[in-house]
């Protein structure tokens, strides 16, 4: 029976108990000391186990952070060791059957302790079959798609890793979908024989190179204009965007650099998000997002099959391990986008909008729930901004952001102390957190507690003697409850959006 499905992006299946694996273990075991009475064949196959498992670590060097699990490595000796678990498992009906004299209840017992060891792999069944299944799990092929469908016709895109590039190599080479767009993998781009690929194998790359410079290239390193020593795939990279350029403007094939590139050698002012893809421009005027092209990407052209159901929330039917929900937040990341630009302009309810999404696809995501509140605060619905923070701050309670945007909140409502709890949860958690305590002063002032407020800035001077601004913000304070009431020097830190 299948396991619970309980996969998303903050929660795992539950793990198996200890015992359904030390079960297994422990029979092969067993079976292992009970074919030593066959010497030849016992020898045989403790070689193949210790090879194909220990030896395996030994020969590739492995330790103990790999970039991903390695355990399909270790095929060959799980299957040499499953033999002896089949062997512990006739052993041990054996040694149960032999334990009774009379033949019914030697039937008997052995018909009970053979029924009791198959049920130990019907436990692994229901606990590991969620994370195994692979209906419906399209986040690899759909993921290529949609890096691949929106790119300009003739294009070429800059790929950084295994997961943003084979993917892609496969929906070219297999389902023959936009073979026209090169794809150019920048771990390989250090190699020689990669670049003669990308000059010489259509679609081609505008690449100006003979085959003694590619050759010297392939070296791994090379000096630039300035006899500056740079990894060889950062000069081809300028080399081949330079040779992308036409004479009078424009581009003789469009690049881009997937988003999933951490490096980008220079060329982030003339970038134009367009969902999965960085566009590169021919000039820095153009805008940081492609608004109508992204939106029209995320909602019209991109499929999210296993991944996301049609509002946006996370799809619980369909396991995504580790590297799946890593590049579902690209997803995620070009919706923000939208949703910053759509704030920048004005436009609140799209940005509301576009938050709203991302927090149904990541339910417990406070990076984007605390921007979110605030949106709520902007369009002057408090209500909803109080409910979410009170959330946050039961499911986050040690996040001074959560615990200082919900006392920003409790402020609007007229909750003065509720909020100065807040604050100072917030001051307790992070002493450094420098606008919980203008937060706390400003509000107290606002109410009238001028002698009070003193305290925050006081205790903020003492921890940060150096900070002048905050100091002499201070000192005017003194200065003006001695002098004359609201005498109030005009140098001071930006001041929290309080009503």
């Amino acid at each position: 029976m299948p396991g619970p499905r309980t996969n998303s992006p903050t929660q795992r299946p539950p793990e198996p108990r200890w015992f359904q694996f030390a079960l297994p273990m422990v029979l092969g075991l067993f079976g292992g000391f009970w074919q030593r009475r066959e010497r030849v064949s016992f020898l045989t196959m403790l070689s193949l186990v210790a090879f194909a498992t220990v030896g395996m670590i030994v020969f590739l060097n492995f330790t103990d952070h790999e970039v991903r699990d390695r355990d399909d490595f270790f095929t060959t000796g799980y299957h040499a060791y499953a033999i002896w678990i089949g062997l512990g498992v006739a052993w041990l009906v054996g040694w149960v059957r032999d334990s009774f004299t009379d033949p019914v209840q030697r039937w008997i017992a052995a018909a009970l302790a053979a029924a009791l060891l198959a049920l130990q792999p019907v436990l692994l069944l229901r606990n590991l079959w969620f994370t195994h299944d692979r209906r419906g799990n399209y986040v690899a092929h759909d993921y290529a798609y949609d890096m691949l469908a929106p790119l300009a016709p003739g294009s070429y895109v800059f790929t950084n890793g295994d997961n943003d590039t084979f993917p892609l190599w496969y929906m070219q080479e297999v389902e023959n979908f936009r073979r026209d767009v090169r794809v150019v993998n920048l771990s390989l781009l250090n190699t020689d024989w990669y670049i003669q690929q990308l000059r010489d194998q259509e679609p081609r790359v505008p690449i100006r190179l003979d085959d003694a410079t590619v050759k010297l290239l392939g070296e791994g390193m090379v000096a630039d204009s300035a006899g500056r020593p740079i990894m060889t795939n950062e000069w081809m990279v300028h080399h081949i965007i330079g040779q992308s350029r036409k004479p009078g403007g424009g581009w003789i094939k469009q690049p881009y650099f997937a988003v999933t590139v951490p490096e980008h050698m220079g060329y982030d002012p003339y970038f134009s998000l367009e969902a999965l893809v960085y566009r590169v421009n021919t000039d820095s005027l153009q805008g940081k997002v492609d608004v109508e092209a992204t939106r029209h990407a995320l909602y019209e052209m991109f499929k999210y099959r296993g991944l996301f159901l049609a509002d946006g929330s996370w799809d619980p039917n369909v396991y995504k391990d580790e590297n799946a929900s890593t590049l579902s937040r690209n997803f995620a990341a070009a919706h923000l986008q939208l949703g910053f630009h759509y704030h920048r302009h004005g436009r609140l309810d799209l940005a509301i909008a576009e938050f709203e999404r991302v927090s149904r696809m990541f339910p417990d995501y406070t990076d984007v729930l605390i921007p979110l509140g605030g949106f709520y605060m902007d369009r002057g619905d408090t209500a909803r901004a109080l409910a979410l923070f009170e959330k946050l701050a039961r499911v986050s309670p040690d996040d001074p952001e959560v615990r200082y945007s919900y006392g920003l909140t409790l402020v609007f409502k007229g909750q003065v102390e509720r909020a100065l709890r807040e604050f100072d949860a917030a001051i307790a958690l992070d002493p450094n957190y420098s606008s919980a305590y203008y937060a706390a002063y400003y509000c107290l002032q606002q109410s009238g507690q001028k002698e009070r407020s003193l305290k925050y800035i006081q205790d903020w001077v003492e921890r940060h003697p150096n900070d002048e601004q905050a100091r002499q913000m201070l000192e005017s304070q003194r200065g003006a409850r001695r002098v004359a009431p609201g005498n109030e020097a005009l140098p001071r830190p930006p001041k929290p959006n309080l009503p």
